[in-house]
């Protein structure tokens, strides 16, 4: 009980609050997205409780070197979508939607695009079939650039980290004999 009122319990009741605030729709996004914080904790327990070794333990970190990835290109492709939403109600005409003809397609093809954007503008500095096309989305673009280039960096070096853990173990058995 102690523990639960230690460290649960806040992020519970922040979770149930919007429940009384808002609508049943913004209430389950708001609940998500709550939920998100406790999400390092669970891996940690699930590597606990795992208890893996060896090449299974190196998988297990390139699994969520991935899924790290995947959950920041979403979040960065979230942001640019709303840029690109946020420009049209301002009736600023020259966008990324409205210059690749998007701006009356589905909210999950708006979605695939600017997902497709955050992913190459991470790891290469982009194809340009999707570019900004005005000074608010070229400022997120220097910003999206510079991040990804550092998350790029890092994810390289733990990849090597990863495989050079995983091999270890190979080349002591190997020296020993």
């Amino acid at each position: 009980m102690k523990h639960y009122m230690k460290y649960n319990l806040l992020l519970d009741v922040l979770t149930i609050l919007p429940y009384f605030f808002k609508g049943i729709t913004e209430q389950l996004e708001i609940m998500a997205v709550l939920r998100l914080i406790n999400l390092e904790n669970l891996t940690k327990r699930l590597e606990e409780y795992l208890q893996l070794k060896g090449k299974k333990e190196g998988i297990f970190q390139l699994f969520k070197l991935i899924i790290n990835l995947l959950f920041l290109a979403h979040i960065f492709a979230c942001i640019w979508h709303f840029i690109g939403l946020w420009e049209i109600n301002h009736l600023v005409s020259d966008n990324w939607l409205v210059f690749n003809n998007l701006e009356q397609e589905d909210w999950l093809i708006k979605y695939v695009y600017s997902f497709y954007f955050s992913i190459v503008t991470m790891m290469t500095v982009g194809y340009g079939d999707i570019t900004s096309r005005n000074y608010i989305e070229c400022s997120f673009n220097i910003l999206l650039i510079i991040y990804g280039c550092g998350v790029f960096a890092y994810n390289i070096n733990n990849i090597g980290s990863i495989f050079k853990e995983m091999y270890q173990e190979d080349k002591e058995f190997k020296y020993f004999l």
